[in-house]
């Protein structure tokens, strides 16, 4: 087992799977003339099964902040202190590929502290009972700070916002995700982290997830190398092999945190 008390609270990963799927992994994604495989309201399936033959209609985002997503489309626009500019065009250039994909029938596991499935922003693409809280074995991973012993207390802060940055709908409401129509599931390893956990969490429903995004690990900037153990590497093995229909699903992990040295 790992040790998660040092938790891997790096959001970088989770865009950078999500520009890899709309530009590489085309197959599944959303067509803009709106006959792609999916519908962008969480019923993503990770099958790729998708033509990614998009006819290029533009796609504009409704969403009252996308303006200041500079991430998404960096426009030279003042942050938050309304006094410093960023830097026109440092951003992950996603915009163009919206035209043609958007993660329609494409399905990520966030597997991270929690994820707040009711949230607006993220409500519509959840994928209905298909997520997992590994503190009292359901399907609402929001929160398992009062669920009984061996669970870590908390909230899901950390795993919604890497869900939204990766799958926030485009929904007229708050800001959209590099994938707005992208299927969403949440594990809250996090709050309940054991050898086998770490392993289910891994390979759970694999015929269906496309991309597992992972905010934990072992702690860095120790100078120390902490093994994994063969449970979670013969699971990443199954994975990588056999998920996503065959083709492998795709494993990101947060990382540098500790700001060593490279």
């Amino acid at each position: 087992m790992f040790d998660s008390t040092v938790l891997k609270r790096c959001l970088v990963s989770v865009v950078v799977l999500a520009v890899f799927l709309l530009t590489a992994c085309g197959g599944g994604g959303s067509k803009s003339n709106g006959t792609g495989t999916g519908t962008g309201t969480g019923t993503g399936t990770g099958s790729g099964t998708g033509t990614g033959t998009g006819t290029g209609t533009s796609f504009a985002p409704s969403d009252p902040l996308f303006g200041d997503q500079w991430h998404l489309k960096n426009t030279g626009q003042l942050g938050t202190n309304g006094t410093t500019a960023g830097t026109a065009g440092e951003d992950v250039n996603v915009t163009p590929a919206w035209n043609l994909y958007r993660g329609a029938g494409i399905r990520i596991a966030v597997v991270d502290d929690g994820m707040q499935i009711s949230h607006e922003d993220l409500a519509g693409n959840v994928v209905a009972g298909a997520s997992h809280n590994y503190c009292d074995g359901g399907t609402d991973p929001t929160s398992c700070a009062s669920n009984g012993p061996g669970c870590n207390g908390g909230d899901s802060c950390h795993g919604t916002s890497v869900s939204g940055l990766a799958a926030a709908a485009s929904n007229g409401v708050g800001g959209l995700g590099v994938a707005p129509e992208a299927g969403l599931v949440g594990y809250n390893l996090i709050q309940k982290d054991t050898s086998s956990n770490e392993a289910d969490a891994t390979k759970r429903d694999l015929a269906h997830n496309s991309i597992y995004n992972n905010s934990w690990g072992a702690p860095d900037g120790t100078g120390l190398y902490f093994p994994p153990l063969s449970s979670w590497t013969s699971a990443v093995d199954t994975g990588t092999s056999s998920g996503r229909g065959g083709k492998g699903s795709i494993y990101t992990w947060a990382n540098g945190n500790g700001g060593g040295q490279i």
